[in-house]
């Protein structure tokens, strides 16, 4: 690598990067965020260059690893807006206990981020780092618009397509819950899947149905989905993998007395495990995080909810009146999220919508006390 190696508009040489004072620290944030406001890349620590051309692997001295990556990842949560899409770190011994430390930051769909040490916006090119301009920012909050936007015309599209009936396996025109997760990266550079070569080739999780496993199968158009209930032309709702990797979960509500209704028991459990169902899928598909999560009840005029409190059901004295409900979405990190505590706030918000101050599924700390 030594001669050969040379910093790029993706990779970047640093012989030490303690990032202890001020100063330090702002090299280091402008320098992870220059590559995930522009097109991702690897920063380096622990090499020697000179004009840009790696010339000694040194490395380090890291008898406390775990301190040092836990100091950074630290700097980067609390000095970084919006927040950055997961930063791997890998250690490599080069000899005499010393380590190179690889930073990989990937290109970030929610740029551009400010380090908010300083104040600035840092983009990259061949040459390195430099602080964006005005004409440069307002093309990458443009960028990041315009993905958001694509996004919840896909979602309001979908939606339209669930009340007039036009559902991958044939459902009744009732109320119904519906989850909806896309990955930004994918869905961003518009990015296909070719689902059959896919899954011959690995095994994926398949896109179950919203609080179901699902009982058949079927590929149509716009992807592979999974179905629930006694067959295709009779489902009881179905999960949806499209060509770009984004997913669409759908149940049927239950009804009681002609009344539609969400049961207060389970509704948060089972979009919490198909959620989680769906990150795998978008992890195994390499897809990409972060992912626009959205819930939304579809024929929602007259729907209430029932829970079961002291041992008997209750059934809500307040009914829904849109015909449509469309909750805020929230963003999903990684894999390894905390899916009840991104989702509270939607979870609240229905248990609002029906008379309640916030969801029974959390303590008074807000910690998550449901089953998953």
């Amino acid at each position: 690598m030594l001669g050969t190696a040379r910093e790029s508009k993706t990779l970047e040489f640093k012989r030490m990067m303690p990032a202890k004072g001020d100063k330090e620290a702002i090299q280091f944030l402008s320098a992870v965020t220059a590559f995930a406001n522009s097109a991702g890349g690897d920063l380096v620590i622990g090499i020697d260059s000179e004009d840009g051309i790696a010339t000694l692997i040194s490395g380090i001295p890291l008898a406390g690893y775990d301190g040092y990556k836990l100091h950074l990842e630290q700097l980067l949560a609390s000095n970084v807006e919006p927040r950055l899409p997961p930063v791997a770190f890998h250690s490599v011994e080069c000899g005499n206990n010393n380590h190179v430390v690889i930073i990989r930051i990937p290109q970030s769909w929610q740029a551009p981020h400010r380090v908010s040490k300083d104040n600035k916006f840092y983009g990259r090119h061949s040459s390195g780092k430099y602080p964006l301009d005005v004409s440069e920012l307002r093309t990458a909050f443009a960028l990041r618009e315009s993905v958001a936007e694509r996004m919840r015309q896909f979602r309001q599209a979908r939606l339209l397509k669930i009340m007039n009936g036009e559902t991958p396996s044939q459902m009744e025109r009732s109320a119904s819950l519906v989850l909806h997760a896309i990955p930004i990266p994918s869905f961003g550079d518009r990015r296909l899947i070719n689902i059959a070569e896919v899954l011959n080739a690995q095994p994926v999780t398949m896109p179950i149905p919203l609080g179901s496993q699902g009982s058949g199968s079927g590929i149509s158009l716009d992807g592979v989905f999974v179905y629930s209930g006694p067959s295709i032309t009779q489902s009881h709702g179905y999960g949806l993998l499209f060509r770009d990797g984004s997913m669409e979960g759908v149940k049927q509500l239950s009804v009681n007395d002609g009344a539609p209704y969400l049961a207060g028991a389970v509704f948060e459990q089972d979009i919490v495990r198909t959620l989680r169902s769906y990150t795998r899928t978008c992890a195994e598909l390499e897809a990409g995080f972060p992912m626009y999560v959205g819930v939304s009840i579809c024929h929602a005029r007259g729907v209430t909810l029932r829970e079961a409190s002291q041992g008997f059901w209750a059934t809500s004295q307040v009914t829904l009146n849109d015909e449509v409900v469309v909750l805020p979405e929230c963003m999903v990190d990684n894999l390894d999220a905390d899916l009840p505590t991104l989702l509270k706030p939607i979870f609240d918000m229905i248990w609002n919508a029906f008379g309640y101050l916030q969801s029974p599924k959390y303590n008074q700390q807000g910690k998550w006390i449901g089953t998953v």
